[in-house]
């Protein structure tokens, strides 16, 4: 923060002026400032006052009352599961850029809309003295420049706030509010969130699914934490596929995505305009195509070994040759050629990516393989 004295005293003056205590936390509810702790305040002031943040199960409850998303003050009731007095919160931002709250405690609810409004001045006024991106070097270990995310790693080793060990990247879709209480650091990657594990740690990823709510990527591991750059690429392209493709499990390793390490990398457009094979085009429209994809889709990854794949897909084989001869007169494809076999593979996994083929009954038990 360019001038924290100017924001205390703004801080104190509020107080003053509107007769209730007053705090500032960053968008992570990082605490900023506050004004002198008293007995007007409640369990949840306290306990952000003495640790410097606030606790997940609270900004799990703020977050579902929307104050992450909201451009203008919002008055919150009491929470007597967390012991928590009713408060107004004014969110501070620049454009739509959040940079922090402005938290007011109203425990009688007796603040008036003129109050309400002055807090909308003052926080605005503040706004101006907030970072909009605090200097961290962790986000220094992604720089494209080797010789800084080098210079960070030996800063973070030296402040003991990483081990002096391989590292891993576990990566999950962002949200609203701080993750605490993890092992490794924390970054916020554009609409990611991103934990830097010491790479014999990965059995959190599974932990770390669960408090997002949502399927991870993981990066592979690295041997120093020099590069983290390289494992934290590989965890926000592997969690890109969890989040299209969630069917294929809750944690998905980069090394174990096959084809999708390829294809992860392509950009939402390049993905949605991608065309390997035309004649498959059919199969996406056509009445029977769900099924007859599944088909193919089952004895591609299998390598074309018949009586497995009509085992796996509970068929007669007969049956199961008589959808392979369908679809090739759909597609106009020869099973039999190993390009065409190739071309089909790679656009039923583009497909799939993309959105145009989801998995239905069997399919969606399937796990991903390397290939």
């Amino acid at each position: 923060m360019r001038d924290r004295a100017c924001v205390q005293r703004a801080v104190d003056s509020l107080t003053v002026a509107l007769g209730r205590p007053a705090v500032i936390e960053n968008p992570d509810l990082e605490l900023l400032a506050a004004s002198p702790h008293d007995k007007a305040g409640d369990e949840v002031r306290r306990a952000s006052l003495s640790r410097g943040w606030a606790a997940p199960e609270v900004a799990d409850w703020l977050r579902r009352r929307g104050v992450f998303d909201s451009g203008r003050a919002v008055r919150l009731p009491a929470c007597p599961e967390l012991n928590m007095l009713p408060r107004v919160c004014v969110p501070m931002r620049a454009g739509d850029a959040l940079l922090g709250f402005l938290w007011l405690l109203d425990a009688t609810e007796s603040m008036s809309e003129a109050e309400v409004t002055l807090a909308e001045l003052v926080a605005d006024r503040l706004a101006a003295l907030l970072p909009a991106a605090p200097e961290d070097p962790v986000r220094d270990l992604l720089s494209a420049d080797r010789s800084v995310g080098a210079r960070a790693a030996r800063l973070l080793i030296a402040q003991g706030r990483f081990p002096a060990t391989g590292v891993v990247a576990v990566a999950g879709p962002r949200r609203p509010g701080p993750i605490r209480n993890w092992p490794g650091l924390r970054l916020r990657h554009e609409d990611h969130e991103v934990l830097l594990l010491p790479h014999t740690a990965t059995r959190c990823a599974e932990l770390f699914a669960d408090s997002l709510g949502a399927p991870v990527g993981v990066g592979a591991p690295r041997p120093c934490l020099a590069e983290a750059a390289d494992t934290v690429r590989e965890a926000l392209d592997a969690a890109g596929v969890a989040a299209r493709l969630p069917e294929l499990g809750r944690v998905l390793r980069w090394p174990e995505l096959g084809i999708y390490r390829l294809l992860s990398q392509l950009s939402a457009t390049a993905l949605s305009r991608a065309s390997v094979h035309p004649g498959l085009e059919r199969l996406f429209t056509d009445e029977a195509g769900p099924h007859l994809l599944h088909t193919l889709e089952t004895y591609l990854d299998l390598g074309g070994n018949v009586p497995v794949a009509a085992a796996r897909l509970h068929l007669h084989r007969a049956t199961l040759y008589y959808r392979l001869r369908r679809i090739e007169e759909l597609t106009g494809a020869d099973l039999r050629d190993g390009g065409d076999r190739l071309c089909l593979h790679t656009a039923l996994k583009l497909g799939r990516l993309a959105g145009r083929y989801p998995a239905t009954g069997v399919a969606a038990a399937a796990r991903v393989r390397d290939s």
